[in-house]
């Protein structure tokens, strides 16, 4: 997916967006990627990972971010190039309190 923006003040602009859960991550990379590449502008817009996916199918972004992998059916949409990349990963973890419920 080549559509990089160009403008006067930046020679490269990525647009990217997908999953909430690891939009912090993803803008703490950014910020620390722009700051040694002051040529490159990125955007990540956390918008939920089924609108990520949505966007990157319709090429009105250059990376989307999702919870699960595109399908194969989906890959097969895409222009040649396109690939899934692992960035990161994540646990929910649940806790109760047996103590609260023993005196129930």
């Amino acid at each position: 997916m080549a559509r990089h923006k160009t403008t006067s003040s930046t020679k490269v602009r990525l647009e990217g967006a997908g999953a909430t859960f690891p939009a912090p991550l993803y803008k703490k990379w950014i910020g620390l990627y722009a700051s040694q590449n002051p040529d490159v502008s990125i955007e990540y817009r956390d918008v939920g990972s089924g609108e990520g996916v949505k966007r990157f199918l319709a090429q009105s972004v250059d990376f989307g971010a999702s919870d699960g992998a595109l399908t194969d059916e989906q890959m097969a949409t895409l222009k040649p190039g396109a690939r899934l990349v692992p960035a990161t990963a994540g646990i929910v973890v649940l806790a109760y309190n047996l103590l609260a419920s023993a005196g129930s």
